[in-house]
């Protein structure tokens, strides 16, 4: 991913919203169907929350891969580019990194309670080192 591809603005089309549906809907509830059944065990009023694992955001894996540098692992709010693929789409946006000790800040102090926390692996065959999805479940405190 270059420079410029991080400039362009994700989603900004109607083609582009079409693959990012194609990516949350094949991509996560077929082939990781880990997701479906976090999604029907959710206690009643809880909140899901997935997101990339901050240890781990150097790795490349199955459905996306970053230009995140370790080096910058402390620096919180950094900017960095990602490319989510599926199949034989892709759309680039820049993400922004926080550490996991501010991620799991973060939610007490607007009063959420964390229930669960789960580290997950990449997809069968794919990258096997770390664990490229974090998944929190809250609910209001």
């Amino acid at each position: 991913m270059n420079e410029n591809e991080l400039k362009k603005p994700w989603l900004s089309s109607a083609e582009d919203d079409d693959v990012f549906s194609d990516i949350l809907e094949s991509r996560h509830l077929v082939v990781f169907p880990w997701l479906i059944e976090i999604i029907l065990g959710l206690r009643p009023a809880s909140v899901l929350v997935v997101v990339t694992h901050p240890c781990f955001r150097e790795e490349s894996y199955s459905s996306f891969k970053t230009q995140f540098k370790n080096e910058d692992y402390l620096q919180n709010g950094a900017s960095f580019g990602v490319e989510v693929v599926d199949r034989d789409k892709a759309i680039q946006f820049v993400d922004y990194h926080w550490n996991l000790s501010t991620m799991l800040k973060q939610p007490r102090e607007v009063g959420f309670r964390m229930l669960a926390l789960a580290e997950l692996p990449d997809a069968p065959g794919g990258n096997p080192r770390g664990a490229p999805w974090l998944c929190f479940e809250f609910d209001k405190a």
